[in-house]
């Protein structure tokens, strides 16, 4: 396995307050307040619709089919961050910036150029394949772009604090830095997530395994550093791209400017899809490893 010298510094934070009955009863508060946050949100969003026109409105948050609908979903993340952060003050007694670790800022920067230059490659390259077509318009899609591309930072940075800072830290802390705890079972519960039956039906258990194995990946760079520094810009790139580039057509492309046209309920469509989705995060992932030199 490998080894992880700065796993332990990551983890110390929590040290003082990690028993286990503490970390899910934390985990339980987080996903009441998220939930309860989120509803309030998106019903403040509606607030001026009725009928049919808000059965739309909630569709295309759901699915993400608008620029509108893509803002209040990743919007509805806020009470989230508000979670976790209320968790590690209030229940585990210590400062939420101490799920960042130290030295988040700059392995950020030094690992975010690098990755965007690539993946804009990439997405330049997969555009020309013969089952993507143009999605929006860059002359719509622009204009979205200030808001839309803070809101995506929102939303990977919920999750990275919440799976690869709160419950890291708890977790490692709690049991010695064992990495099928520490790292393992955040990333399982990470991919058990994005179950997504309505989407992809019988080959829901795909993106399940991609997303627990990116989980697994963003973990890898978390222990690494000692921070979620790489796993933000990481998971901020990866988002970018598949909200903003290129999305699958009717799965958040709402304001992607290109979108892939397949069949995502068919094995011999999807796993093919998955498989260079995996090789492409991969790659990512030792980009950010020769970059940061870790």
């Amino acid at each position: 396995m490998p080894h992880y010298p700065l796993l332990d510094r990551f983890t110390a934070p929590a040290r003082a307050h990690c028993a286990l009955w503490r970390t899910l009863i934390g985990l339980i508060a987080i996903v009441v307040i998220y939930g309860l946050g989120a509803s309030i949100l998106v019903g403040t969003s509606l607030a001026h619709t009725s009928g049919l026109a808000r059965m739309f409105r909630l569709q295309e948050i759901a699915k993400g089919s608008s620029p509108f609908g893509v803002a209040v979903l990743l919007g509805s993340f806020l009470p989230l961050v508000a979670g976790v952060m209320i968790v590690t003050q209030y229940l585990c007694k210590r400062t939420p910036r101490s799920l960042l670790g130290k030295g988040t800022g700059s392995d950020f920067r030094r690992a975010f150029w690098p990755l965007l230059a690539l993946t804009i490659i990439l997405a330049w390259f997969t555009s020309m394949a013969p089952d993507v077509g143009h999605s929006t318009a860059l002359s719509a899609a622009l204009p979205w772009w200030p808001l839309i591309i803070p809101l995506v930072f929102l939303q990977i940075g919920a999750e990275e604090v919440l799976f690869r800072g709160y419950l890291m830290q708890q977790l490692g802390a709690w049991s010695g830095n064992n990495l099928w705890i520490t790292m393992g079972l955040p990333s399982l519960l990470f991919g058990a997530l994005h179950y997504d039956g309505t989407t992809f039906g019988a080959m829901s258990f795909w993106p399940v395994v991609w997303a627990a194995f990116y989980g697994l990946l963003a973990a890898d760079l978390t222990a690494r550093t000692g921070n979620l520094g790489a796993a933000l810009a990481f998971h901020f790139v990866n988002n970018l791209s598949a909200i903003l580039l290129i999305s699958y057509y009717g799965h958040l492309d709402g304001i992607s400017l290109f979108s892939v046209v397949a069949n995502l309920q068919d094995f011999n469509t999807i796993a093919p899809l998955m498989l260079v989705d995996g090789a492409s995060i991969t790659v990512s992932w030792l980009l950010i490893r020769l970059s940061l030199r870790v």
